[in-house]
């Protein structure tokens, strides 16, 4: 296969997988983009959706990384990291999440104070951050995109993750958890 068309497979998985996640938190009853997490969109019906969603984004990463490879081949670590990247989808596919701020609604459990101490599922986490592979002519510009691009990230990501801690301890009801997982993922993929 030429290289092209593996690197427009990285192009355009990403943007795939965000547009059925869309597509699959307003379709879904009882499911808030605003406040759930993508990765709950795995659990209850139609759960199985979203992980085939994980796992065909996550492959066709890996298949974009063979074109990384050959686009850029003094450059191994880069499209090895996005392999690694697109394993981690399929691995996030692979295991479900917990049911958590009421979603779904009849596996959800109910909040008690006990709760506070409960370990959540590492699938909670969210999503990675996906490599930038600045050209050599351009490196200064594109390492500087890149590293406001993942202090940016970081920062949504940390406030996803906080907004829906509070919320599932009943801090802050409806706190924006799956809003700003959505502008991380964005972000980041972009």
């Amino acid at each position: 296969m030429r290289t092209r068309p593996l690197l427009a497979i990285g192009v355009v998985a990403p943007l795939l997988f965000v547009v059925a996640l869309l597509i699959e938190g307003f379709a879904r009853p009882g499911y808030s983009s605003w406040r759930d997490m993508g990765s709950v969109l795995s659990v209850g019906p139609g759960g199985w959706q979203q992980i085939v969603n994980f796992i065909v984004c996550g492959l066709l990463i890996m298949v974009s990384a063979a074109g990384l490879a050959r686009a850029y081949p003094a450059t191994a670590w880069g499209p090895r990291l996005v392999a690694i990247f697109g394993l981690s989808l399929v691995i996030a596919g692979a295991f479900s999440t917990d049911p958590a701020s009421g979603y779904p609604p009849r596996l959800a459990p109910r909040w008690r104070p006990a709760d506070l101490a409960r370990r959540h599922s590492w699938r909670q986490c969210g999503p990675g951050l996906r490599v930038h592979m600045p050209r050599r002519s351009h490196l200064w510009p594109g390492l500087g995109a890149l590293f406001l691009t993942a202090i940016v990230g970081v920062v949504l990501f940390v406030a996803s993750l906080t907004a829906g801690m509070l919320d599932q301890k009943h801090v802050w009801h409806n706190a924006p958890a799956g809003l700003l997982e959505r502008l991380t993922i964005i972000l980041a993929w972009s």
